[in-house]
């Protein structure tokens, strides 16, 4: 039975023991969940940056993963996007104009919708 203070030091000490597997338990749900929505993120990432390149007149760049601590335990596909760099100052002078944020929110947007077509 569930209690938060134990009734005896040997309940205590059961549920101490026991508990210890849930943490690896936890990592191994979370890997799995992790593992099943990677397929489909790629495919998300995918969609977003056709769209993004053809909407920014962008050359292709290749999608990149990498386990992203914002990414790691989310219940969905997950995509970060990084479409232009404030570090890069012409892309910066580009960011500064709205006619640039909305085809970059629009290529974004675009690419989802593709994305959701696809899981009919």
């Amino acid at each position: 039975m569930y209690s938060s203070v134990a009734s005896s030091k040997e309940a205590a000490a059961a549920a101490k023991f026991e508990n210890r597997a849930a943490g690896a338990f936890e990592f191994l749900l979370n890997d799995l969940r992790k593992n099943a929505f990677e397929y489909l993120s790629i495919e998300l990432a995918g969609n977003i940056q056709h769209s993004l390149a053809r909407s920014l007149k962008l050359k292709w760049m290749p999608t990149e993963r990498a386990p992203f601590y914002v990414l790691a335990n989310t219940a969905m596909p997950s995509v970060l996007v990084e479409a232009a760099f404030i570090s890069n100052t012409q892309e910066e002078q580009m960011m500064k104009g709205g006619g640039f944020r909305d085809k970059m929110a629009s290529g974004i947007s675009e690419g989802i919708k593709k994305y959701l077509e696809t899981l009919k």
